[in-house]
C-alpha cells in the first residue's frame, strides 16, 4: 500500500495544474511478504487535486488553494498556519492523512499546542524526540493516532508535518 502511495504521489506532482482529467491506471506493486500484486483503479485530476480510487479505497492529494480547504477533513490545523499540501486516505478499515504546514510560531509553541489537542482527543503521547533542529510526538488511543514533525522551514518559518489516521471497526 505505501508503494501505491508513492506512485499517486508521484503522479499528482507531475500533473498538478493541469485540467480536468480521468485516466484508468494498473500499477504492479510488492506486497509486505514480497509478492507482486495488480492495483487497478481511476486516476482523476482537477487543477491542485488527484485522486487515486480502486476496490480498496482512495486516496487524495492536493496542493494550493485545494489543501487549504482539504486540511480540515485530514488532521488538526495549527492556528493561523499556511496549509502547503495534503493527503487523505481511505480504505476498508479506516481513514488517515496529512497536512504539511508552514508557521511563524517558535517549535515550543507549536509543540504545547498539540500536545494539547492529543489530550482533548484523549489520546496518549507514546513518544516524544527532541533534537537540536526538530521535535516529534506520536500519541495514540485504541482507535486514533497522531504523528506531529515540527522541523526549521524556509526564511525562519516552522514547518509542521501533522499525520493522523482512525480506525473504523
Amino acid at each position: 500500500m505505501r508503494i501505491m502511495v508513492l506512485v499517486v504521489a508521484g503522479l499528482a506532482l507531475a500533473s498538478c495544474g493541469e485540467s480536468k482529467k480521468t485516466e484508468d491506471v494498473t500499477f504492479t506493486v510488492k506486497s509486505s511478504e514480497g509478492e507482486d500484486q495488480t492495483v487497478k483503479g481511476e486516476v482523476s485530476q482537477d487543477k491542485d487535486t488527484v485522486t487515486f480510487t480502486s476496490e480498496k479505497g482512495a486516496a487524495t492529494f492536493s496542493s494550493g488553494d485545494a489543501a487549504a480547504s482539504a486540511a480540515k477533513d485530514v488532521a488538526p490545523v495549527y492556528p493561523g498556519a499556511k496549509v502547503v499540501s495534503t493527503m487523505k486516505g481511505v480504505s476498508e478499515g479506516g481513514a488517515g492523512g496529512m497536512v504539511v504546514m508552514t508557521s511563524s510560531d517558535s517549535a515550543d509553541k507549536v509543540v504545547a499546542h498539540y500536545k494539547k489537542v492529543i489530550a482533548d482527543r484523549g489520546m496518549k503521547v507514546t513518544a516524544e524526540i527532541t533534537t537540536d533542529e526538530s521535535r516529534m510526538i506520536s500519541a495514540g488511543d485504541e482507535h486514533d493516532g497522531m504523528q506531529v514533525m515540527i522541523q526549521p522551514g524556509d526564511k525562519g518559518e516552522t514547518q509542521i508535518t501533522v499525520m493522523a489516521g482512525a480506525k473504523t471497526n
